[in-house]
Formats: C-alpha cells, sequence, structure tokens
C-alpha cells in the first residue's frame, strides 16, 4: 500500500484524510456516548466511505469513484 500511495498523491491524500477521521471516531468514541454523539455515526460511515473508495482505487475500479 505505501508504494501504490508514493505513486499516487490521490491515494496518499485518501490515507491521510482517512487518518485524520479514524483519529478523530476514536476520540469521540473514548470521550462521549453514542447517543450523545451523532458525530461518532459520522466518521463512522466516512471512514467506510474513504475505505471503499481506496478498495476500489487499489483494485483499478475507479468508475465507482
Amino acid at each position: 500500500m505505501q508504494v501504490i500511495a508514493a505513486q499516487s498523491p490521490h491515494l496518499n491524500g485518501m490515507f491521510e484524510a482517512y487518518e485524520e477521521a479514524y483519529v478523530t471516531l476514536q476520540r469521540f468514541q473514548k470521550e462521549r456516548d453514542r447517543n450523545d454523539c451523532p458525530l461518532i455515526e459520522e466518521y463512522e460511515t466516512l471512514c467506510s466511505e474513504i475505505e471503499s473508495d481506496v478498495l476500489s482505487i487499489v483494485l483499478g475500479d475507479t468508475t465507482s469513484i
């Protein structure tokens, strides 16, 4: 994955966005109750969407992005 990211600035940017979203999600999960923080679900969805986009790129299916 590191080799692929090094060759693709777009993919590298997606990795960085995922890292930021995942770190934020973890912080929300530790500090807040799921019922009191709707952002938890939003960040879970965001992380999942980024994962799907990365897989599509890595597998060569850029039509779903």
